[in-house]
């Protein structure tokens, strides 16, 4: 798509998006976490839930359209600047299928359909992939062509999605006030201890279209992408040890997170290392020379990384171990109001690099946060925490022992 696209246009494509996700992400009100856990604990029916899902992601709709008909005029003026106002309608007009499939996820897995919802996110990757091809690479439509695979590719997974869902819940109807009220209760909470942060981890694209215009998102948008997508294999590491860092008694359980965040630091400063000697060749070799201008923000954003990995862990503990959700509130807000002044003062003078500097160091700062509430700011804490101690470096050596291995006996196969 970037090769395609181009960084202008695939920074227009960027922000598209970003202001479906920005919606959704201001109104969903924590129901998909709501809906996750009343399934979880089969509080209410497949059916109801799934009915409660589809008016739900309507109304949202209706809301999301209200908001950006009222304030079109001023977001063309700023966060908007000179990008097309239909393909911006139709994103909007989108919300709710996004919203639904947010849903129909969340519900998959409070029903422990995982197998499932790997299905449904197989096939939602095969239609976009065949789509781009036909409409990017065979038909050069540009923006308008993947704006074009976006909407089949929704309607096509919300068409699938709601069939099995009724097909599972015996194709029945049902609505509870009940679980409204309790929906909105439980989701309220949760979406105010975590709007903060969700406000601000994608306001810095619309903030440096405003500054810098489409191009720069463009730039920026292929290596932040890049970067999510190589903290999903920390995210993995987390979602195995979730239930055992929830589950063991504390002290234990503080043991676990301080050995998880070294192991995670290690493997995501290799990671960062790697990236700072061979960024280039690798942005060249799958962009394209036009996006040269990503190699410094595509280093910059793996520092954020290995702050990313330890937040995660912290939160987990936190809420879920302690659980003392307020702490993070506590640094979603802080970083709300962080990222506000770092937005406005790097972005306008310094542009893709005082985007990148910035994202880093709001990461960093919510690590210095969760270290100071949970009273893990003592320099042998630290040093418990970050540095790596013999165990764990002989752990590292036999991982590298049995790669080698590994690669031995397959050329000897070979």
């Amino acid at each position: 798509m970037a090769r395609s696209l181009g960084p202008a246009s695939r920074g227009m494509y960027a922000i598209i998006v970003m202001l479906n996700q920005y919606l959704i992400s201001l109104l969903i009100m924590g129901m998909g976490s709501a809906a996750e856990m009343q399934l979880a604990k089969k509080e209410y029916s497949l059916s109801e839930v799934h009915s409660f899902a589809i008016c739900f992601s309507l109304v949202v709709g209706g809301v999301a359209m209200g908001l950006f008909l009222a304030l079109r005029a001023l977001l063309f003026q700023s966060f908007l600047r000179n990008i097309n106002p239909s393909f911006c309608f139709v994103s909007v007009l989108l919300v709710p299928l996004v919203l639904y499939s947010i849903m129909t996820n969340k519900i998959l897995i409070g029903i422990n359909e995982i197998p499932l919802l790997n299905v449904f996110k197989f096939i939602r990757g095969i239609s976009d992939l065949i789509g781009l091809i036909c409409l990017l690479l065979i038909v050069p439509m540009g923006v308008k062509g993947a704006l074009t695979v976006w909407v089949i590719s929704m309607v096509l997974m919300a068409l699938i999605q709601s069939w099995w869902l009724f097909k599972l819940g015996g194709r029945q109807f049902g609505f509870k006030w009940r679980l409204v009220k309790e929906s909105l209760s439980f989701g309220g909470k949760v979406h105010l201890a975590f709007l903060p942060a969700v406000a601000i981890i994608q306001l810095d694209t619309f903030v440096l279209n405003y500054f810098h215009g489409a191009m720069q998102v463009g730039l920026y948008a292929v290596v932040s992408n890049a970067v999510t997508r190589i903290s999903f294999l920390f995210s993995s590491v987390l979602t195995a040890a979730q239930a055992k860092i929830i589950g063991r008694p504390q002290a234990s359980s503080e043991q676990l997170v301080r050995g998880l965040i070294r192991h995670s630091v290690f493997a995501a400063g290799v990671i960062s290392l790697f990236l700072f000697v061979v960024g280039r060749y690798l942005i060249l070799l799958f962009y394209g020379k036009a996006f040269a201008p990503s190699v410094a923000p595509l280093v910059i954003l793996s520092i954020g990384m290995i702050a990313g990995t330890v937040t995660n862990f912290m939160n987990i503990y936190a809420v879920g171990q302690l659980k003392r959700p307020g702490l993070s509130a506590i640094i979603n807000w802080g970083s709300f109001f962080l990222g506000g002044l770092l937005y406005f003062t790097l972005i306008p003078r310094f542009g893709l690099l005082g985007t990148a500097w910035a994202s880093v160091v709001i990461s960093f700062a919510k690590v210095a946060g969760y270290l100071w509430l949970l009273g893990w700011f003592s320099l042998s804490s630290i040093s418990e925490i970050f540095v790596l101690r013999t165990d764990d470096l002989t752990f590292w050596k036999q991982k590298v022992v049995s790669l080698r291995e590994r690669f031995a006996a397959k050329a000897v196969r070979g």
